[in-house]
């Protein structure tokens, strides 16, 4: 694993994010880098309180959970 040392901007929101009120409000590709960043690669996520489901979302596209 490499260590994230730069900042992490917000990329623009695809439609799918829009979608929900809450969903719009976590920066989705942020989510994206520290779950790439810091899981293995066999690995599954875990979002014990899943309010927005972003990090379900985004660990689906980088291949973290089944």
């Amino acid at each position: 694993m490499k260590d994230i040392n730069y900042p992490l901007v917000e990329t623009k929101r695809p439609p799918i994010y829009t979608a929900m009120k809450y969903w719009g409000k976590k920066p989705h590709n942020i989510w994206g880098a520290y779950i790439r960043n810091y899981t293995k690669k066999d690995g599954c996520i875990l979002d014990s309180f899943s309010g927005s489901s972003i990090a379900a979302f985004e660990a689906v596209k980088v291949e973290r959970m089944r």
